[in-house]
């Protein structure tokens, strides 16, 4: 743990554009160590952190400690354990934000309010393979492309669909 908590501190002077750390039990001290490495300065513009532990805890440190950043464009939280609830002002300043990966997670209220928060580029977010409740499947009103389904995972690997995808070959081009 020890050196990942001195990458993070190093991340900052970073010309990395993308970052993928998966599958690697980071939880939410660890989402947060990440979240103040890039902090607005990186010019980060995609980070996949599928398959960790962060849960609802870290991804709120995490968005808290990258909030203002001007240019991540795609976040990809899929399976870290976030729900039953999203928290309030998960998300918001990220101006940039195009691409929200929220896949097999435990999210069963996504609040409608949020969605004010949010960037008013985020034209796609994925919460398939949650237990949504009816109250949250309000959010399909909102004029953005919503990926949303109940379907319990499968057992296969679910790459991004393929909306997502495109918004990330644009934004690495």
């Amino acid at each position: 743990h020890v050196q990942f908590f001195e990458f993070c501190a190093r991340l900052s002077t970073s010309r990395l554009t993308s970052l993928s750390i998966t599958d690697c039990q980071a939880g939410p001290k660890q989402a947060e160590a990440l979240g103040r490495g890039i902090s607005t300065k990186m010019q980060l513009k995609r980070l996949v952190l599928r398959g960790n532990c962060i849960m609802s805890e870290g991804a709120l440190l995490l968005s808290r400690a990258i909030a203002g950043n001007e240019h991540l464009r795609s976040l990809d939280l899929d399976d870290n354990g976030i729900g039953p609830d999203v928290p309030k002002g998960l998300f918001k300043n990220l101006p940039k934000l195009e691409a929200l990966n929220l896949f097999g997670n435990q999210i069963k209220v996504f609040p409608e309010e949020l969605l004010d928060t949010l960037s008013p580029r985020l034209t796609v977010v994925d919460l398939r393979s949650n237990d949504l409740n009816q109250e949250s499947r309000g959010i399909t009103r909102w004029p953005k492309t919503w990926l949303i389904g109940n379907q319990k995972d499968d057992g296969l690997d679910h790459p991004f669909p393929p909306a997502l995808d495109a918004i990330q070959k644009k934004t690495l081009l």
